[in-house]
């Protein structure tokens, strides 16, 4: 297995995808008629916290991911495009950075890992919107953006230098490969998931089949894109019918935002 290369703080393990094949309770789901959002029974915890999300004033996206009266390192002028305004949408990256401050709420630190990290933009929200101590661990192969990790790791260098409470790794990979799941099973568990990876129904069950084994019971899991891509949805129901997560809530963001707990 490759060594793990540190670049800054943050540390990056280069492997290739393993080619796995599914696991039994992922080889299960998959036997399963497709299912939608409407079968799934929604827990009234999280419907209050969503309740609790909406009416809360948002923050603009400029705001999150400027410092300095500079950009971000994280913002891709290429995803700024005003056909699709998911970058500058208020119902995105405002709603998440509001929900993480709800979730963060009297603690004295939060741990959020997330699968499919793109630039770092989620890092930098959930920078931005917690008080206490943050630890941030992003797993991404760099097949959309080349130099995505490096990008993330400038950007949350930059928040931390600014004076937050930031420790984060960046890991170079596949969620699937198994010296990247032999990793994450070994550190902490997380208070938040973030899954955004792989879109494929196949991958979407393996991601939050390991997710369900790396959050704490009492953290969250949350899938984006959970109304914008069909197999999101189809994927996030199978999970639910087969109780692998027993607290399932929605919150309408741009592309929509399920919320899964133990």
């Amino acid at each position: 297995m490759p060594r793990p290369i540190r670049v800054g703080v943050s540390r990056c393990v280069n492997v290739l995808s393993q080619g796995l094949t599914p696991s039994w309770p992922v080889t299960q789901a998959l036997f399963m008629a497709p299912r939608s959002l409407e079968d799934v029974e929604w827990d009234q915890g999280l419907a209050r916290l969503r309740d609790e999300l909406m009416p809360m004033r948002r923050p603009p996206s400029d705001d999150l991911f400027s410092l300095g009266g500079q950009r971000l390192p994280c913002w891709l002028p290429d995803d700024d495009q005003p056909d699709d305004d998911w970058l500058r949408s208020s119902a995105y990256y405002p709603l998440y950075h509001n929900l993480f401050k709800l979730l963060a709420r009297g603690a004295a630190e939060v741990r959020l890992l997330e699968i499919g990290v793109r630039t770092g933009y989620i890092a930098a929200v959930f920078a931005r919107a917690v008080e206490g101590r943050r630890r941030y661990v992003g797993v991404d192969p760099g097949l959309y953006v080349r130099d995505g990790l490096q990008r993330a790791a400038r950007t949350l260098t930059a928040l931390k230098d600014s004076g937050g409470d930031i420790e984060f790794e960046l890991i170079d990979g596949f969620s699937t490969d198994a010296a990247v799941q032999r990793t994450l099973r070994g550190m902490a568990r997380f208070d938040i998931v973030h899954i955004d990876g792989d879109h494929t129904l196949t991958g979407k069950l393996r991601d939050l089949e390991l997710a369900r084994h790396l959050v704490t019971p009492s953290g969250l899991v949350l899938v984006d894109d959970a109304t914008h891509i069909p197999s999101n949805a189809d994927a996030v129901a199978r999970a639910a019918r087969l109780q692998w997560y027993r607290r399932v809530g929605y919150v309408a963001t741009k592309r929509g935002l399920a919320l899964l707990g133990l």
